[in-house]
C-alpha cells in the first residue's frame, strides 16, 4: 500500500514538472493610459496588458508575469540588465543599440496637439520644422517626436519642458506653460475625457506618423539563459492568435 501511496506522489511530481512554465518577469511603463498603467491596486492594466495576457496564455512553455514602472527607471533596468524586458517602447536601434526587440505588438498614431490659441497659426504646419519658436511638452523619455524635433531643441529653435505623464503634460498645455504636446492620438484623447477637460481647447494639428510599439529585451544575457527560447515562442503565438482572429491584426 505504503509503495503505491509513493508511486502515486512521483506520478503528482512527474507530472507537475512537465506541465510547469518557465515564468519571465517584464516590466511596463506605469503611467501610460490606455496602453500601460496601473489600476488603484497598482496591478497592471491597459491594452498592452490585455495583449500580454493573451500570449502568455497560448504559450506553451513560458508564462509573463507583468509589473509597472515609471518608464526611465524601467529603461535603464532593462539596459543594465536588472529585468530581461520592457513593454512597449518604440523601435529605436540607432538610440538604444543595446535593444532588441519582439515582432510588434500594437500600431499607436503620433499626433501634436496645441492649445487652441495657437493651433490655428499652426493648423496643418510641417513638422517639426514649422513649429520653430514654441515652447513642447514630451513625456519624459520618450523618443516620440523624432530626432529631428530633439535636433532642434539642441538647436535652440524649440524649447522642451518634460514631464512624466500624459496627464500633466495636457494640465500644463491647458495652463498655458506649454504651446504644444506631441504624443499618441489614443492616449491623448482618453486622457481629456478622464480629466474631463473641454476637448476644443487641445486641437490636434497635425498627424506626424505611426509607431509600433514592442517588447525590448536587454543584450545582458547573464540570468536569461532562456530569453532566446522565450522571444521565439513569443513571437509565434503571438503571429498563430493573430491568424486565428483571437487577437486583433496589427493596424
Amino acid at each position: 500500500m505504503r509503495s503505491k501511496v509513493l508511486l502515486a506522489g512521483v506520478m503528482v511530481l512527474l507530472s507537475w514538472a512537465a506541465v510547469a512554465k518557465q515564468q519571465v518577469l517584464l516590466v511596463g511603463d506605469d503611467d501610460y493610459p490606455p496602453y500601460s498603467y496601473k489600476d488603484p491596486s497598482g496591478k497592471p492594466v491597459g491594452l498592452y496588458s490585455e495583449l500580454l495576457s493573451k500570449v502568455s496564455a497560448a504559450m506553451p512553455n513560458f508564462s509573463i508575469e507583468l509589473r509597472v514602472a515609471p518608464w526611465q527607471r524601467a529603461l535603464t533596468e532593462v539596459e543594465q540588465g536588472q529585468i530581461m524586458g520592457l513593454y512597449p517602447p518604440y523601435k529605436r536601434e540607432a538610440l538604444r543599440p543595446w535593444m532588441h526587440y519582439s515582432v510588434p505588438l500594437l500600431v499607436e498614431t503620433v499626433v501634436v496637439v496645441c492649445r487652441k490659441e495657437v493651433a490655428s497659426k499652426y493648423q496643418g504646419a510641417a513638422w517639426p520644422e514649422g513649429f520653430s519658436g514654441l515652447k513642447f511638452g514630451n513625456n519624459t523619455g520618450f523618443q516620440t517626436p523624432g530626432d529631428r524635433f530633439f535636433a532642434m531643441v539642441k538647436e535652440g529653435k524649440i524649447t522642451l519642458d518634460e514631464a512624466k505623464t500624459t496627464e500633466q503634460n495636457l494640465q500644463k498645455l491647458m495652463g498655458g506653460r506649454i504651446d504644444c504636446y506631441p504624443n499618441d492620438r489614443r492616449a491623448i484623447s482618453s486622457e481629456v475625457a478622464r480629466l474631463k477637460l473641454d476637448a476644443s481647447d487641445v486641437v490636434e494639428v497635425a498627424s506626424i506618423g505611426q509607431e509600433q510599439g514592442y517588447i525590448g529585451f536587454t543584450s545582458v544575457r547573464d540570468g536569461y539563459p532562456y530569453m532566446d527560447a522565450f522571444i521565439k515562442e513569443f513571437n509565434e503565438t503571438l503571429d498563430s492568435l493573430r491568424a486565428s482572429g483571437a487577437v486583433p491584426p496589427l493596424e
